[in-house]
């Protein structure tokens, strides 16, 4: 896959890069390739690092980022169209590519002669030099090295690869599962007052669904903003029943197809597989190893923490129930209130209470409204400036709805950049996974040529608009939108030198509260 790098001035010496993939040139099976040749050339060069008596920061560790780089660079938009262009291709391909990586990092984090060399660099007389970033790297891969066995014998660290490779090919199998099932569920109906209450932009979405599938009337599916507005809008209380149970089970026993997509046997395996990981470690339960790289100290202060937010919780929210239940009996006749009632009478309860409905809100939260509105919150926290990039100036993506953005600091400067990934796909022949997501695109890194500009992924699942209309959200989405660039301004706005103390080293109950914070905003009127 080719990248385009383009050199923007900066404050400093130092120009900054903008390095960006050519979407147009992405080829899954020369990815896989490139992924193997990578795989046999790190093993090599792992051992000649072990080879050495002694090492400096630039050896240890920049090398090292150099080659990640280059991973990255191979394995990091496959990955990622997995999650958002998903074809039968990119699929095999990434589930190749999954069980050669782990395989991979497997072999390397058990590495003896590599955890040495680090544990010798941080016993000799370069390292109490090293400033705080740095020595956090050093620090880091020294734990990573003992939670991935580094210690065991020859015959247990064997045991612990197959354990890593079982759990990844079966996350993937879980996750492929999800995507399966997601799109195999489809009900039509011909009857337009079958789905009275339903906002107008959700059945224009249901109707053009229908006629790319060659069906009349309308398509109900288990794509998020169908499932949403179907269970917070729709009258016809069955349908709402059958929608929320076929999304409930989907990829269980209990789902279409159980004996194919079924998620359960899989996630009972994870669960095994994942203590039996812990207790070759030396840990008491995989709770213990996962809290190692949380700001939490055991699994009885996260309980504690639950059980005091509950206990403050419990009171509002019981009152809140019988409120609903009340309004549902004797405004909604609903004699006895199911899961799939609550978001219905709940929206029912905000209309009577404050006059307002969710659909009528939604024209007001058009894509451009709500992104100047974001952009604007973010340009006041911290003196940033987000432009879009249209025309020549946007770089190749992979669906024509996805855009793309420059940030600016205060002084005009080149900052970081985003795509932004907002709609559900209409293609049949490609799948984009469940749910919202921020993630990487490239690093940002201090290098001898220049400053590697951070680049950011922004994906959400909204109900794609009419051609040549702005997309509508609801206020869910809009929270959820708030949320994920939450995340990427952290990954953005970040200043690391390396690659390798970026945002995803930040402790994983930590890494929610630059993405919360903005939450806040989606509810303050200004």
């Amino acid at each position: 896959m080719k990248y385009t790098t383009t050199v923007h001035p900066s404050a400093t010496k130092l120009p900054l890069l903008l390095t960006l993939p050519d979407f147009s040139t992405f080829n899954p099976t020369e990815t896989l390739q490139e992924l193997e040749e990578l795989c046999a050339l790190g093993r090599a060069r792992v051992d000649e690092i072990a080879k050495q008596d002694s090492h400096t920061f630039a050896s240890l560790v920049l090398t090292d980022e150099e080659f990640n780089e280059r991973m990255s660079r191979a394995y990091g938009p496959l990955t990622h169209l997995n999650l958002a262009m998903q074809t039968e291709e990119v699929k095999k391909v990434n589930d190749k590519a999954t069980t050669l990586m782990t395989a991979f990092s497997n072999d390397i984090m058990t590495h003896r002669g590599l955890y040495l060399a680090h544990t010798r660099y941080r016993a000799g007389e370069e390292y109490p030099t090293l400033t705080v970033e740095q020595k956090k790297i050093i620090d880091d891969s020294i734990r990573d090295f003992e939670l991935s066995g580094i210690a065991l014998s020859s015959a247990d660290k064997r045991k612990l690869k197959s354990l890593n490779l079982k759990q990844s090919r079966l996350a993937t199998r879980f996750s492929n599962n999800l995507m399966d099932a997601m799109k195999s569920w489809k009900k039509y109906i011909t009857d337009k007052n079958l789905l009275a209450g339903v906002p107008s932009e959700s059945l224009r979405a249901m109707r053009d669904a229908a006629t790319r599938s060659k069906r009349n009337g309308y398509e109900v599916s288990l794509a998020t903003s169908t499932v949403i507005a179907i269970l917070s809008h729709a009258q016809n209380r069955v349908l709402r029943e059958e929608v929320f149970m076929a999304n409930a089970a989907k990829a269980s026993d209990r789902g279409k197809n159980p004996k194919k997509l079924n998620n359960r046997p899989i996630l009972e395996e994870i669960l095994q597989l994942s203590y039996e990981e812990a207790k070759l470690l030396g840990l008491s339960d995989h709770v213990e190893y996962s809290l190692q790289k949380k700001m939490a100290n055991s699994g009885e202060e996260v309980i504690a923490f639950a059980r005091e937010l509950g206990a403050k919780a419990h009171a509002k929210a019981h009152g809140e129930y019988k409120e609903l239940e009340h309004f549902a009996r004797e405004e909604l006749g609903i004699d006895e209130l199911m899961p799939w009632d609550f978001a219905f009478a709940s929206e029912r309860l905000k209309e009577k209470l404050f006059g307002v409905s969710e659909a009528e809100l939604q024209p007001y939260f058009t894509d451009t409204k709500v992104f100047e509105g974001m952009f604007a919150v973010a340009e006041r926290l911290y003196g940033i400036r987000i432009i879009e990039c249209v025309g020549k100036e946007k770089p190749k993506v992979w669906d024509k709805s996805v855009r793309f953005f420059h940030v600016y600091d205060k002084e005009g400067y080149l900052r970081a950049a985003f795509y932004a990934d907002l709609y559900e796909r209409t293609d049949r022949s490609v799948k984009k996974t469940n749910g919202a997501w921020a993630d990487s695109c490239m690093y940002r890194r201090v290098l001898a040529d220049g400053i590697q500009v951070p680049v950011a992924y922004l994906n959400c699942n909204s109900t794609p608009p009419s051609e040549g209309k702005d997309g509508q959200l609801m206020h869910d989405m809009v929270v959820t939108l708030f949320h994920e660039f939450g995340h990427d301004l952290h990954h953005m706005l970040g200043l690391p030198t390396y690659a390798t103390s970026g945002w995803m080293r930040v402790e994983w109950d930590a890494i929610e509260l630059p993405s919360q914070f903005m939450e806040n905003y989606c509810w303050d009127k200004a």
